[in-house]
């Protein structure tokens, strides 16, 4: 091999070390495999610098540069045509010496030591053999030589190693076993590349042969990381001038990078000697602060050591040679985009970035690729220790000497670490202490801890600015140093002192009020714009927080003063006129409103003001305070609100006197919800014995005139002033008429507002516990709570118990609860029972007068937590309820007492049906008057009153009734009655199966016994009670008579009742188990035998006669089918009849004599049942003997008296005494019904062929054709039986589909004609021919039901094909703007009918005759009739969208331009306008088709506007303010009111979301609601069908009756926990859907709901009229009741229907006139679906619809889940 190099003395050196290495190996054999394990580790090391070979290489570059020198590095990669490449990497530092050349051949033996330079681990070369196999080096031996004349060496390849090596096999095992990179070869330097670099200075190059394409890949790629600027890679090599990198194609073209570095001297701080602070230049890269400390030599030995005792770090880092330093680099040209890097003097991976916005250098311990360090390492430790104390030196220097706005971004990026406990250790734990944040507006500085940051919101600040802040002396951080560093410094303040820097909202408030009077001591002149941007400000900065401006000097007034916002507490002992209340100022358009104040009532006028009418507001700011109740809007709920806030805190007597009558004047215009909100306002009224009180506190005077106030008056009169307590409430009996401050002129109305007010009629409740405030769980003991109340022993017992029956205890016993509101009570009416009979009566009415109007919180006190979210709610009973439940207190009167006695009302009974039975003491009539009030009858039943019909209540009546009768308190007379009532008792608890007694209680039941009615107690009687399990009276009355106990129960009950009292221990006997035997006279038992004669024997009529009366006399609800009457009428074949001269009963062993009347008996056998008759003539008298023995055989004990009857009356027509036949006109007249009907179940019953031969006859006819003739039919007629009639249909054998007998059996089991020719598969239209041959009696079917749903099916599925057809015959006129009325209607397809000529041909029409139909239809249009081409219109869905769309943004600005226009030229506004003029405009667009066909332009859309809504006269049609000369102040929002807010109370308006949008809800908002649904109605509502299965759920409703039961998820329409705002509005836009789903499916829709009375001024429109729309359809008026749910459906639905609507229901329910539109998910567009239902009372509707509760809501369960149609 040829030695290389300049001179021989270097290549001689270089293959004398691989010769020597050789010899070594071939002598260490198989004891030392040491090559091996180097070659692996060797390989293993290049795997560990993946990524880094470029940057590897460049820092041996740096490396070999020097200290103190600034050289130039040059990366090269060239690409080769055949592929790969080679990468240059060059530098001018010293060339190889021996000691660097035998180190680079070696592994981690690095010929630099610890500290001398960057690389010191010998590794990092291994990392070019993830990019070459045979990596080569070339120095020059003096910097001054122009070729590469020193170590210039490759390494050994295969055929080096067999040139070098004579034996084969140990030359094998070199290569096999040696890498590589030990075994150097002399290299020639033949490559001009090498050259060129040699030519332009620099001294080594490492050359690379790429090994393949990925490899040429891997080299850009890394090459680009080099030149990334976002870790500069020069940023601390100061040893590099210059770094070139370029990357050149085999084309020739490429790119080149030049990397530059210089260092100089910094401006910024000039205290210090450069070395420790300087600029760096990087060019593109960027200029950085350079930040150094020297390291302590000491202290970094010491770390060293330490971090070798725990092996962390190697021990030759204890060879530690020159300098330490650490450094901190911070960009000044632009902020670092990222985090900073981690470096030691190279940059580290991206995963290992800096603590702070800045780079950090350090010569930390890292492994093997210097890609992280690792902070557990005692070195690494120490070194961030230094880089804190690097960085607080550095922030308090340029904290000193630097501009603070230069000064303020470089301390917030080196103080804002992530983890911030080091920088804290730097200051010796005093972080939150040092001013290290720039302040706004000065040169200041400020702590973590007193500094904060004011946010930069989503819009700019326009008077709340941070300069404006810091003005009013807010420590705020500097705006300039951006919205990055804010957020940094935000988590600093977190870390350190544990909050966020967004200052509290207390604060906030104190430099917003500053901000507020500096604004004021501006001057007027800023009035309009500068105030409405303030409030915006304020409403941005405290969204959601509006309670901590209640009370702040915020609202400029009228007068240009300054009035604190509404909400604060008073300032103690201070008066200040700016105090009231306060309103947005109503402008001049309001001036008549009846909410004004009038000048006579000057003490309200004084303490209302208005904010200054020149602030020009817009919504954010006005909302927020509107919503937030920091101003009022001027509106009458509004004012309302306000007169309750001035009359809370002691009012003067003449602003009290003014505020009642305010709200007297304002009184006959308030809807029913502000009426109900006035007995919440703290309104003042005078009292009759002087001075004024709270009207929610006083009750009405005698001198009213009310029946509260005279009976209160009569029952103290009555000895009720004896009471003290009672007594007292005289002393807040209001002023009577004639003493009123002010004329009292109408008293009904003025009983009527006082009333309102909370005026009480009646017995004024009190409350106790009204300071108890919040105590433990387990502190709430009701035992200590009654004693605290002072309910007295009786009382506080009931209360207790009454509480612990419905109460577990609290779920946390340490958790502070308190009660809602305070319970209510009576003081001294426990008392009352003291009193005589005349006082107490009245008392009781008195009671049950107030629960008229008493609201539920008297009888109910919920106990909570009030400071937690989850309330852990508890509801108790009131001590008033406790009164009312446990105390005797209502009166109950019978008839032979001479005074009322005194009950519980848990012992008294109360009859909604009527009075209550005599025996049963019944409240007095005058009492029973008062409960004709339904609310009152609820709250006492709640109480505990029975109600006599309730079966929940049965159990008790059982119990009652028993006790009364054993007292003996039954009359005689009224024993009949008594029975009922008591079977009827029985029955009700059978159902409900609760036994009335409890385990202790004596059980006494009323038994029948020997004819007497009495009382039975099991346990003192040793004999079982007879209790009634079947229909047999006559078998009850012989147990009876007996003498056996006969329980008084129907028995229908029976089993249950058995089963109960087994369960008991009761023991029964079953009258069906009973042993009954009759005999004759002389002791001879009589017994069923076949031997008897059959009771039909010469009687066959009587067969007929008994089908006749079960068919007829049995009763609407009692169901029959056939298979069972002919099994009854099989069976009455069987019954034999022995007669008998006398007979004797014997019942289990008692001889017992047979009732007087009775005259036969039934004995009951599987066989041979029998009825024995006595005492009778054969004939009729036998017959009408036996019929009650005959129907208990029959099992039908119900048929006797019809039978009996039916016998009599045939017994007077045919006046024989046994006929042989009767006719059908006889027992027509027998049996009250008509001969066709006689026959008719004659022939189903009874086997008659007449029938049979009726359906026959048409089929036969069809059959034959024209061999049919009217013989035939004759023949047919003639038939006397079934065989005969088989014979006669058997002579056309060879014309029918089936044997002539199958054929008679086809026709006798069916009951059509249809049916017959269905078995038979005849022809449809032949058939039809046959019966138009036959004539009367017969006509041909037709189904055009069927055929309008099959058509129906057809066309649906064909619509959008029809619809295009039509839209291409029609877009030409759309466009020309004709006339489209005929496309409008023409594409709901309703005219598109079946045709009737189908009805006598077909069953269902079939396809190509639907098909043939329909293009005609198209053809009749001017269409073409092509159903299967696809239109090249645009569909016609997107088509809708972009039109509604623009109108959904033309309308409102319409809106602001039309009321300007008018403003302005004093033109009437158009009421389109003033309701709803989207929704009006969107349904004008829908209806009219222009939608469908072309996109509209504006002036189509104005054009459809103004037909819409109206135009004002006079004003150009035009959306353009120019042509309308309106100049922006006409167009600026007027400073009115917002819309009302009805029915809201507190600190905002209650509102709902519709879609995304939230609407205020309120009779006011009504249009705007309107509006707003309308623009939520998409296409895909819109094409739903609404067609729905309804599941069954119980028999026909009739309202009032029935219960339910279910464990579905039920969805109620009406939303108990929703205002009635809310509720309204969610109505409103249900039908707002509605109307927009008829349109699109009916021409002609009328809305007559009372929202077209508000929204369209329909004077006409009610919801009186019990609908909502009136829908044109064909030759009648379809009726829709629309129903609204805020949720989807669920698997029930419950909707109510007012009376009104349950009329209407019930008069349109035929002809399914009368539907219901259920909308569900009303609010969300997404989920919306419609759903048609029939009405309940429809046919359609029986069995679909469930009555729930006692009202009139009903209960469905639609079965179709899918919004789509």
């Amino acid at each position: 091999m040829r030695s290389s190099g300049s001179g021989a003395g270097f290549g001689d050196a270089i293959t004398a070390l691989t010769r020597r290495r050789i010899e070594i190996f071939d002598g260490a054999g198989e004891d030392w495999r040491f090559a091996e394990s180097l070659k692996s580790v060797s390989e293993d090391t290049a795997q560990e610098y993946e990524g880094r070979t470029i940057l590897e290489l460049i820092q041996n570059g740096h490396d070999a540069l020097g200290a103190g020198g600034a050289g130039r590095i040059a990366v090269l990669a060239i690409r080769q045509e055949q592929g790969g490449g080679v990468l240059y990497v060059a530098n001018e530092g010293t060339g190889f010496t021996e000691e660097n050349f035998k180190a680079i051949t070696e592994l981690a033996l690095s010929s630099k030591g610890a500290g001398e330079d960057i690389g010191n681990k010998g590794l990092g070369f291994r990392s070019v053999l993830q990019l070459t196999n045979w990596p080569e080096i070339y120095s020059k031996a003096s910097p001054a030589s122009d070729s590469f004349d020193g170590y210039c060496f490759r390494f050994a390849r295969p055929d080096d190693i067999q040139a070098i090596v004579d034996d084969t096999a140990l030359a094998a095992r070199v290569i096999q076993d040696i890498s590589p990179l030990a075994l150097p070869v002399p290299a020639e330097a033949t490559d001009p590349v090498l050259k060129e670099l040699a030519a332009d200075g620099f001294s080594t190059v490492v050359r690379l042969p790429l090994r393949h394409d990925h490899a040429w890949g891997l080299v850009v790629a890394q090459a680009a990381e080099v030149v990334d600027d976002e870790a500069p890679l020069l940023l601390f090599l100061d040893r590099v001038r210059e770094l070139v990198v370029e990357i050149r194609d085999a084309d020739g073209g490429g790119t080149r990078r030049v990397l530059s570095r210089a260092q100089r001297r910094s401006d910024l701080v000039k205290s210090r000697s450069a070395d420790w602070i300087s600029e760096v230049d990087l060019g593109d890269a960027g200029r950085y602060l350079l930040a150094r400390r020297t390291l302590e030599a000491e202290a970094l030995h010491v770390a060293i050591k330490r971090s070798i005792e725990v092996h962390g770090i190697d021990a030759k880092w204890l060879d530690w040679q020159g300098e330490a330093w650490g450094g901190v680099a911070l960009r000044l040209d632009q902020p670092l985009s990222r985090s900073g890097r981690m470096y030691t003097f190279i940059p580290m991976s991206k995963a290992s970035s800096a603590p702070f916005s800045g780079h950090v250098h350090a010569p930390f311990f890292t492994k093997l690729a210097r890609l992280e360090i690792s902070e557990a390492v005692a070195l690494n430790d120490l070194l961030l220790d230094q880089i804190a104390l690097l960085c607080m030196d550095l922030i308090r220097r340029l904290r000193l000497e630097t501009a603070h706005g230069s000064a303020g971004d470089l301390v917030l990026d080196l103080m804002c670490w992530d983890t911030p406990a080091r920088l804290d250790k730097a200051v010796n734990g005093q972080l939150a202490a040092e001013p290290i944040l720039p302040l706004e507006g000065g040169e200041s500085w400020g702590t973590l801890r007193d500094t904060y940051a004011w946010p930069d919101g989503r819009r700019p600040w326009r008077v709340l600015t941070a300069e404006a802040l810091a003005r009013a002396g807010a420590p705020l951080l500097a705006t300039s140093v951006g919205q990055v560093r804010h957020a940094r410094a935000d988590r600093l303040a977190k870390d350190v002192v544990s909050r966020a820097m967004r200052p509290p909202l207390v604060r906030t408030a104190d430099w917003v009020e500053a901000v507020a009077e500096e604004i004021r001591a501006e001057g007027s002149e800023s009035t309009s714009p500068r105030w409405a941007d303030f409030y915006n400000d304020v409403a941005h900065a405290f969204v959601g927080q509006h309670t901590a401006l209640r009370g702040r000097r915020i609202i400029l007034d009228q007068d240009g003063g300054l009035r604190p916002a509404l909400g604060g507490a008073a300032e103690p002992g201070k008066k200040d006129k700016k105090e009231g209340t306060v309103f947005f100022h109503p402008g001049n358009e309001h001036a008549d409103a009846v909410t004004r104040v009038p000048g006579d009532l000057k003490a309200l006028r004084r303490r209302i003001s208005f904010t200054h009418p020149d602030i020009t507001w817009e919504s954010s700011g006005r909302d927020f305070l509107q919503r937030g109740g920091l101003v009022r809007s001027y509106q009458l709920d509004q004012v309302l609100d306000a007169l309750h806030d001035l009359l809370r805190a002691r009012p003067s007597e003449a602003l009290s006197r003014d505020a009642l009558t305010f709200a007297l004047r304002q009184f006959p215009v308030l809807t029913r919800a502000q009426r109900e909100r006035l007995s919440r306002v703290a309104f003042r009224v005078p009292l009759a014995d002087g001075g004024w009180a709270r009207a929610a506190r006083c009750s009405f005077s005698p001198g009213w005139g009310t029946e509260g106030a005279r009976r209160l008056e009569k029952f103290l009169e009555a000895g009720g002033s004896r009471i003290p307590e009672l007594a007292a409430q005289r002393r807040r009996w209001i002023s009577g008429p004639d003493g009123w401050p002010a004329p009292v002129r109408d008293r009904e109305a003025y009983l009527e507002f006082l009333t309102a007010i909370g005026v009480a009629d009646g017995l004024r409740l009190s409350t106790v516990g009204d300071r108890l405030g919040a105590h433990h769980g387990n502190d709430l003991a009701p035992r200590v709570l009654a004693l605290r109340f002072g309910l007295g022993d009786a009382l506080g017992q009931a209360w207790v118990a009454d509480v612990r029956s419905r109460w577990t205890k609290f779920a946390h016993p340490w958790t502070p609860y308190e009660f809602q509101r305070p319970p209510a009570h009576l003081p001294g009416a426990t008392e009352v029972v003291g009193l005589g009979p005349t006082a107490r009566r009245e008392f009781a009415e008195l009671l049950i007068l107030g629960f008229r109007t008493w609201r539920d919180e008297v009888f109910n006190v919920t106990v909570h937590r009030p400071t937690y979210p989850f309330k852990d709610e508890h509801s108790w009973p009131t001590p008033f309820a406790s009164f009312l439940c446990r105390t005797p207190w209502l009166p109950v009167e019978d008839a032979e007492s001479d005074g009322p006695a005194f009950v519980t009302p848990g012992e008294a009974w109360f009859s909604t049906d009527g009075e209550l039975p005599g025996f049963v003491p019944s409240l007095p009539l005058q009492t029973r008057r008062l409960l004709a009030d339904k609310a009152a009858a609820a709250r006492l039943r709640r109480c505990g009153l029975r109600s006599w019909e309730d079966p929940q209540h049965a159990g008790a009546a059982v119990q009652h009734l028993g006790e009364i009768l054993h007292r003996g308190d039954v009359p005689s007379y009224l024993s009949v009655s008594f029975k009922k009532h008591y079977g009827r008792a029985w029955s009700h608890l059978a159902q409900n199966a609760r036994w009335p007694w409890l385990p202790a209680e004596e059980v006494r039941l009323v038994v029948s016994r020997g004819n007497a009615l009495g009382t039975f107690v099991p346990a003192a009687e040793d004999v079982p009670v007879h209790v009634c399990d079947e229909q047999a009276p006559l078998k009850e009355a012989l147990v009876e008579l007996a003498g056996h106990p006969v329980l008084v129960a129907g028995p229908e009950s029976g089993d249950a009742i058995v089963e109960m009292a087994d369960a008991h221990g009761i023991r029964t006997l079953r009258t069906s188990a009973t042993d009954v035997q009759v005999r004759h006279r002389d002791g001879e038992p009589i017994s069923p035998t076949g031997h008897a004669d059959t009771l039909i024997d010469g009687r066959e009529w009587l067969v007929t006669v008994v089908a006749l009366a079960v068919e007829l006399k049995s009763g609407a609800f009692l169901r029959r089918s056939e298979r069972g009457v002919r099994a009854l009428l099989e069976r009455l074949r069987t019954v034999r009849v022995v007669r008998a001269d006398e007979v004797e009963v014997v019942i289990s062993g008692v001889l017992t004599e047979p009732p007087p009347t009775t005259r036969a008996l039934p004995l009951p056998d599987a066989e041979n049942p029998t009825v024995v008759v006595w005492r009778s003539e054969e004939g009729w008298d036998e017959l009408q003997a036996c019929t009650s023995a005959l129907a208990q055989l029959l099992g039908r004990p119900g048929l006797q008296d019809a039978l009996e009857l039916v016998l009599v009356k045939l017994e007077r027509q045919l006046d024989t005494r046994d006929p042989e036949r009767i006719d059908d006109r006889t027992l027509a007249m027998a049996l009250d019904t008509t001969e066709a009907k006689v026959a008719e179940i004659r022939r189903n019953l009874t086997g008659d062929v007449h029938d049979t031969v009726r359906l026959l006859r048409p089929a036969l006819c069809c059959l034959l054709g024209s061999a049919w003739e009217e013989e035939s039919a004759r023949a047919l007629d003639r038939a006397a039986g079934e065989d005969e009639l088989v014979q006669l249909v058997g002579r056309y054998t060879v014309s029918l589909p089936v044997p002539a007998a199958e054929l008679v059996a086809l026709a006798r089991s069916c009951t059509t004609p249809a049916e017959l020719r269905d078995e038979l598969s005849l022809d449809f239209k032949q058939f039809n021919e046959a019966l138009t041959t036959l004539g009367p009696g017969y006509a041909p079917y037709s189904h055009p039901d069927l055929h309008e749903q099959a058509f129906g099916d057809f066309v649906r599925g064909h619509a959008g094909t029809l619809v295009d057809r039509l839209r291409e015959r029609y877009v030409a006129a759309a466009r020309d703007g004709a006339d489209l009325s005929a496309y409008a209607g023409a594409r709901r397809l309703h005219d598109l009918l079946p045709d009737p000529d189908w009805l006598p041909r077909f069953v269902t029409p079939p396809e190509d005759e639907m098909r043939a139909r329909t293009q005609a239809w198209l053809r009749s249009h001017g269409a073409d009739d092509d159903l299967g081409r696809p239109t090249d219109l645009p569909p016609v869905d997107r088509l809708r969208e972009l039109n509604t769309a623009a109108l959904d943004l033309l309308v409102p600005a319409l809106a602001r331009l039309v009321s300007a226009w008018c403003r302005r030229h004093g033109a009437p506004v158009p009421t389109g306008w003033q309701g709803a003029p989207l929704l009006e405009a969107r349904t004008f667009l829908d209806g009219s088709g222009l939608s469908d066909l072309i996109e509209l332009s504006e002036g189509q859309l104005l054009d459809v506007v103004r037909r819409a809504v109206g135009w004002p006269t006079g004003m150009p049609l035009t959306a353009d303010a120019g042509p309308l000369s309106l100049t922006p102040a006409d167009l600026a929002p007027r400073t009115g009111p917002a819309q009302g807010t009805a029915g809201s109370r507190g600190a905002g308006p209650a509102t709902i979301t519709i879609g995304e949008k939230e609407v205020a809800v309120g009779r006011d908002h009504f249009s705007a609601i309107a509006d707003l649904a309308s623009r939520t109605i998409d296409e895909a509502f819109l094409a739903q069908s609404g067609k729905v299965r309804l599941g069954t759920v119980a028999p026909v409703p009739q309202p009032g009756r029935g219960r339910s039961s279910g464990t579905s998820r039920v969805v109620v329409v009406r939303l108990h926990q929703a205002s009635e705002d809310q509720r309204s509005a969610i109505g409103l836009v249900g039908e707002v859907a509605a109307r927009a789903w008829l349109q699109r499916h009916y021409p002609e829709v009328r809305w007559r709901s009372g929202y077209a009375a508000v929204i369209n001024g329909d004077r006409e429109a009610s919801d009186s009229l019990g609908y909502d729309f009136e829908v044109a359809w064909r030759d009648t008026t379809r009726l829709y009741e629309v129903k609204s749910l805020s949720e989807p459906v669920g698997g029930r639905v419950e909707f109510e229907l007012g009376p009104s609507e349950v009329d209407a229901a019930r008069t349109h329910a035929r002809g399914g006139r009368y539907r219901i539109l259920l909308i569900t998910a009303a609010l969300d567009p997404e989920h919306r679906q419609v759903f048609e239902l029939p009405s309940p009372f429809s046919a359609a509707g029986r069995e679909r619809f469930q009555i729930v509760g006692k009202g009139l809501r009903y209960r469905c369960s639609p079965l179709r889940d899918s919004r789509r149609p």
